[in-house]
């Protein structure tokens, strides 16, 4: 949880954040120029290394769901683990077309 009363300022991202405005309002002004109003029951994602400045007019409080962005070559070890723990937990999918059990 986080709040702020009117100001400006600058930030830097240095993880992922995705914000939830619980109440007030926030502008943001991002480095191509592009600004984005948030208000109560806005969200919005900061990849690590984003940049923006936030124009709070008045009061904003948000909630914030931070989180440390696996490497590259972690994730593909998490996709080759989830890979394989399908194929040994589950077993090959049943081809289609082939009755698994005789009725009479």
């Amino acid at each position: 949880m986080w709040d702020c009363t009117a100001g400006r300022f600058n930030w830097f991202y240095a993880i992922d954040e995705t914000v939830y405005i619980l109440e007030g309002a926030v502008t943001l002004t991002l480095p191509s120029g592009a600004t984005r109003q948030l208000v109560a029951g806005s969200n919005y994602f900061f990849a690590r290394g984003t940049q923006a400045q936030w124009q709070i007019d008045s009061y904003v409080r948000k909630v914030a769901f931070c989180q440390e962005p696996m490497s590259g070559k972690l994730m593909l070890a998490a996709r080759i683990f989830r890979g394989l723990k399908r194929v040994v937990v589950w077993g090959p999918a049943p081809k289609r077309g082939l009755r698994m059990f005789e009725t009479s």
